[in-house]
């Protein structure tokens, strides 16, 4: 009787430590993919020309811009409220975006089909961090955007 006592007893803290376990293991969520996490709209909130910060007086009227990247690789740019020209589109720019280079490459496409490749140095559900060189007047420069979700 002594035994199947124990027994019942092992028995019995055998299946809770087994429940414990099988309770307190869970696959980990899977991360999402570059796709998954760039597919959504985000606004400017930091610029830099060449190393140099653009201050946000600056950066006022595109700051509410809304850069939108839609499922199946449409890019739309939003205005926003404020205009930096009143006689600007709501709709700024439209086209087609695509990653490349094992998604550390942004190409934004327009609809007149100019490219733009945006290096990505960030991309998280929190910040996009963008690179790509433009030429003003004539001048290459580096120029650095920060975006956040809106």
């Amino acid at each position: 009787m002594r035994i199947e006592k124990m027994l019942k007893s092992i028995g019995v803290v055998v299946c809770i430590s087994g429940m414990s376990l099988l309770a307190s293991c869970h696959k980990d969520d899977p991360q999402p993919t570059k796709t998954e996490l760039l597919t959504r709209s985000w606004s400017i909130v930091k610029g830099t020309v060449s190393g140099i910060e653009v201050p946000d007086f600056e950066l006022a009227c595109v700051k509410d811009n809304l850069w939108i990247f839609s499922k199946g690789g449409a890019f739309n740019e939003d205005e926003g409220a404020t205009k930096c020209d009143p006689t600007d589109p709501q709709s700024i720019e439209t086209g087609k975006w695509a990653l490349a280079n094992n998604d550390t490459l942004l190409k934004v496409t327009d609809v007149a089909g100019d490219e733009t490749d945006f290096t990505i140095g960030v991309l998280s559900s929190t910040t996009l961090g963008l690179t790509f060189t433009e030429v003003l007047n004539g001048i290459s420069v580096q120029v650095s955007l920060t975006l956040a979700p809106k």
